[in-house]
């Protein structure tokens, strides 16, 4: 690749940074002005970012991608000056220019580079750009030019030369106009560049001329030179000159005016934000997560110190200094966690075009509205939370939504509407993707699951409706009958599971024959460090993420009964089936002595709610949450450890991992919330029967 010999590691490694940042504004708003239309201030918006593109990669002397981002910008600048209007074609060409451009932008990072001809690119979006090229455009009311020569226009100013409207108008009673006509002519080429004229040069060689001409000239000469040269011209009655602005209303002059004044002032002004390296952030988190655990430890040893000195003057100084510590780690904690927070918008931005692709792939109509794009998450979510949503996305467009036809016949709009939002509840992020489609049919369902041997038919016939929904989410499970480029081999929604579930958050969905179905995706603020519960059992230390916790409980033995071999409990309407903690990760009972208490600590998974019987609660605490790497390698129901304030190390709980253990043990039937509770009770009442 031909770039700038003279262009620094710092230099590329800037322009790349912009180059993505133009390339995911042009991928965004390129699909968001196909629905929206010819938008001026979007289309405004669009051909910056060409400009933009086209000035940076010419400036490191990457040539391909300068002549491709010109074409695009021509074509943009067709409509922007309404020559053309905005089409599915042009977005097409649009989109296959952009395609190409981030295929060049790879390239300067990569070891090899690729073929990509781009001379079929351009062609393509040229032979759009050229459909009209003939036509007459009304640049205002005072000259009408050929469109091809505003090029030449741009270029003038681009090179420093003004370009000035001309108009001359001759006595009425001459009969030599067509001689004063090539007079004016001859004298302005003299001074410049006639851009254009009317009566144009080979008008005048007819003799069709009138009594008035107007002209564009490029040159580095002054108005009033230019007049007087004109003026004594015989036979002319006046001359009037003027700067020329091409297709620049009232308000792009303001911006220009705007930007201006903004360039003279820079020097004055103060940089309110500095791009920094995501390695420097995860180091500065690092440390955080360092402070965070030797904060909870000076916390424990100031109270102990406390309890024991009380009414000694240097450990009061001491815990007073302790607390001063533990407020600015706080501080820090929480700035650095605001800049390791980045709005959603950063991938949401490139789902409009991966659905657009989708829809038209397979000739269906649908509005892809998207919602809550400045709702912020920590970046390592935000990488891994991508690929979950491509796969909802994905089967949204491929099975969720019918083609016009159908939905024309259902009684639907031909359009179907595909709805994305994020928001913010409660401490976590809340991300949905609804759609009005055709829903998802249970007995399809099922039968799948049978015939995949997933459940057997006994099995099956026993679930609840949210159950069988749930068996989407397993892995191989599809309804499918035939497998295409876009999903239906058994991948995807498992791979959504699995995924949410890493990061400590839920998927659940609803769905409704006919009607549509529903993702909702609850996920932490981040990973990194997190609200926990304090439990142990069998004199080992847990950790609870709170996101999880529904409720504790203290309840009498007999409260417990067992249901087809596990234990289960009732809370109010819903029968609740049991895990043991300290069973369950190989420890022994706790000796209870003479009480008859058992403690319950209530979460969720999913749509499912899970007892955890421990032994004592403890105390909720901020902790930084560790992988345990290779060492011990994954352990079922175990999402990592923590050190506490004692030094202690303390393991996390996975609780969709326990409910996947609790699966694997218990009948279909008393593991989810929908069970029934009359069904529930009749068993209860069995078991409890002497």
């Amino acid at each position: 690749m031909n770039l700038d010999p003279d262009l620094s590691p710092e230099e590329l490694k800037i322009f790349l940074e912009e180059t993505e940042e133009q390339i995911e504004l042009l991928d965004e708003n390129i699909v968001k002005l196909e629905k929206e239309g010819d938008d001026p201030e979007l289309l405004q918006e669009i051909f910056r970012a060409a400009h933009t593109l086209k000035g940076s990669s010419a400036m490191v002397g990457h040539d391909r991608m300068a002549e491709l981002t010109h074409a695009m910008e021509s074509l943009l600048d067709r409509l922007r000056s309404n020559t053309l209007s905005v089409s599915t074609e042009i977005i097409d060409a649009l989109l296959y220019g952009l395609d190409a451009v981030k295929v060049l932008k790879q390239d300067m990072t990569s070891p090899e580079e690729s073929d990509l001809d781009i001379a079929p690119v351009v062609t393509a979006i040229e032979a759009i750009t050229s459909d009209e090229a003939t036509g007459e455009v009304t640049i205002n009311a005072k000259v009408t030019v050929d469109r091809t020569v505003l090029e030449d226009v741009q270029a003038a100013l681009a090179g420093g030369q003004n370009v000035l409207q001309v108009e001359v108008s001759f006595d009425s009673k001459s009969d030599w106009v067509v001689v004063r006509c090539l007079q004016v002519l001859t004298e302005l080429a003299r001074m410049g560049n006639v851009v254009t004229s009317s009566p144009t040069a080979e008008e005048i060689d007819e003799e069709k001329v009138g009594f008035e001409m107007k002209l564009l000239l490029a040159t580095h000469e002054d108005r009033d030179t230019i007049q007087g040269t004109i003026l004594s011209i015989a036979d002319v009655a006046g001359v009037e000159v003027s700067p020329f602005h091409p297709e620049e209303p009232e308000k792009a002059a303001k911006e220009r005016a705007g930007a201006l004044l903004a360039s003279r002032s820079q020097g004055q002004q103060t940089f309110q934000s500095v791009r920094i390296d995501v390695r420097v952030l995860d180091n500065l988190m690092n440390i955080v997560e360092e402070l965070v655990i030797d904060r909870s430890r000076i916390s424990r040893i100031g109270r102990l110190l406390q309890d024991k000195y009380r009414d000694d003057g240097l450990v009061r100084q001491l815990t007073q200094t302790s607390n001063h510590i533990i407020q600015i780690i706080n501080e820090l904690q929480a700035n650095i966690m605001q800049v390791r927070m980045v709005p959603i918008g950063t991938i949401f931005s490139r789902f409009p075009r991966l659905v657009r692709d989708l829809a038209q792939a397979q000739h269906k109509k649908l509005d892809f509205i998207v919602e809550g794009e400045e709702t912020e998450l920590d970046r390592s979510i935000i990488e891994q939370i991508r690929d979950p949503l491509i796969h909802i996305l994905r089967n949204a467009v491929d099975h969720g939504i019918e083609l016009p036809e159908q939905r024309s016949a259902d009684g639907k709009p031909e359009s179907a509407t595909v709805l994305l939002r994020a928001f913010h509840e409660q401490g976590n992020v809340i991300i949905s993707v609804e759609d009005d489609g055709r829903g998802i049919d249970t007995d399809r369902v099922k039968e799948a699951a049978v015939r995949k041997k997933i459940v057997s038919a006994e099995e099956a016939a026993q679930l609840s409706p949210g159950e069988v929904t749930n068996l989407i989410f397993l892995p191989g499970m599809s309804t499918a009958k035939k497998a295409t480029e876009v999903s239906g081999r058994g991948v995807g929604l498992d791979i959504v599971h699995s995924n949410v579930e890493n990061l400590n958050g839920s998927v659940n969905l609803e769905t409704t024959v006919g009607r549509g179905s529903k993702f909702t995706i609850r996920l932490p603020l981040t990973v990194a460090i997190m609200q926990g519960l304090l439990v142990s059992a069998s004199g080992v230390t847990y950790v609870l993420p709170l996101v999880s916790l529904v409720q504790t409980l203290t309840v009498e033995s007999h409260e417990i009964q067992p249901i087809r071999g596990r234990e289960v409990i009732r809370v109010r309407d819903e029968i609740i089936p049991l895990l043991r903690l300290s069973t369950v990760m190989g420890g022994s009972e706790a000796d209870t002595g003479e009480s008859d208490k058992t403690l319950i600590v209530v979460v969720r998974a999913g749509d499912l709610l899970l007892g955890l019987i421990v032994d004592a609660l403890m105390e909720r605490q901020e902790v930084v949450v560790k992988s345990m790497g290779d060492y011990l390698g994954d352990i079922e129901g175990i999402a990592g450890a923590t050190i506490l304030g004692d030094g202690q190390v303390a393991l996390i709980l996975d609780v969709a991992s326990l409910a996947r253990l609790l699966a694997q043990q218990t009948s279909p039937d008393v593991t989810s919330s929908d069970a029934t509770p009359d069904a529930a009770d009749a068993e209860l009442a069995e078991a409890a029967t002497p």
